[in-house]
């Protein structure tokens, strides 16, 4: 590892923006972006990196269960109806929470525990001239390309592999 690359996870483990610990450790302004993205891919640094937040995660005793426990504590605050009061201080009989605090800590706890999973439309529309490739083995994966080559090719004249020279 380069010195760049150490002072690179230690830059980013201040503040976990990636592009200014690339220009803090001596990257180029003009790349910092490209750079940080690969150094993160780089799988010593992403594993040095995890290890120091392990470290400073034990060294403030913070761990899962702890952020958890907070999140449900700020959902609870967030819950509680607080009596708006007039200029003297009186209950005026209205009541206001924070919602948007609520929900940012049920989304948050929902994706820890696995509720919420990012997910991508990977369908192609007909007529694209692209060809969705399956995970299957190589039989099944040329029948399916078969099959697909099949529709697009009834779709259009121009997009029959048939006919293409």
């Amino acid at each position: 590892m380069t010195n760049r690359q150490a002072k690179f996870i230690h830059e980013y483990i201040i503040d976990l923006n990636a592009t200014q610990a690339a220009i803090r450790a001596g990257f180029s302004v003009k790349a910092a972006g490209q750079v940080a993205a690969r150094l993160l891919k780089n799988a010593n640094i992403a594993s040095e990196i995890a290890k120091m937040q392990d470290a400073l995660a034990e060294k403030s005793s913070i761990d899962a269960q702890w952020v958890l426990e907070k999140l449900k504590e700020n959902h609870a605050r967030a819950m509680q109806a607080e009596p708006i009061l007039d200029s003297k201080g009186k209950p005026t009989g209205e009541y206001r929470y924070d919602g948007a605090v609520a929900n940012k800590a049920l989304e948050l706890i929902g994706k820890h525990i696995g509720m919420f999973v990012d997910r991508m439309d990977l369908r192609v529309n007909p007529g694209t001239g692209v060809l969705a490739v399956p995970v299957l083995d190589a039989n099944a994966w040329a029948s399916e390309a078969k099959a697909q080559q099949a529709a697009l090719a009834s779709l259009s004249p121009v997009i029959n592999p048939s006919t293409a020279s």
